[in-house]
């Protein structure tokens, strides 16, 4: 008898961006940026709206393109992000993020489906405790549960 399905993914099985744990920064592929640029258009709607929220007069969404390792190493308060002046770094945190609940919702399905209904799924996903420069004490522990999760969708699906 099964009680519940467990779809893993990634190198540890738990829906880690390989080699994050090790500071190693992934999403430089074409498919990445690709991605990143669908997500932005849907995000912002207009060359305008991106313009303004990342404060780059000339992008467009064509010209849309994953971080840089030192734009992503730059931040004025460590761990933290000033949405008003790191948009375009923020937004592409949002996109991984969604990519791999995309993902972890696509496996989900999947398995709900085949199982009608009957069976759980279970991942790992989204540690605070993971986080480089995130130490637990900077969190009380009854909002980590809300913290941990990386994406939104997550809590509502």
């Amino acid at each position: 008898h099964i009680a519940s399905y467990h779809p893993c993914a990634q190198t540890t099985g738990e829906w880690f961006y390989e080699r994050s744990w090790e500071g190693v920064y992934s999403g430089f592929d074409e498919a990445t940026r690709a991605g990143f640029a669908q997500w932005v258009e849907a995000r912002y709607g207009t060359v305008e709206a991106l313009r303004a929220a990342w404060r780059m007069p000339d992008v467009s969404f064509d010209s849309v393109r994953v971080p840089t390792t030192e734009e992503r190493d730059a931040s004025a308060a460590g761990m933290f992000r000033d949405p008003a002046t790191e948009r375009f770094v923020i937004d592409f945190y949002a996109y991984q993020q969604d990519a791999v609940a995309d993902a972890i919702e696509h496996a989900s399905r999947i398995i709900k489906e085949a199982s009608g209904g009957r069976k759980a799924v279970t991942v790992f996903h989204g540690y605070l405790s993971s986080c480089q420069d995130c130490p637990r004490v900077l969190l009380p522990a009854a909002i980590w549960p809300w913290v941990v999760c990386s994406s939104r969708r997550m809590w509502t699906s």
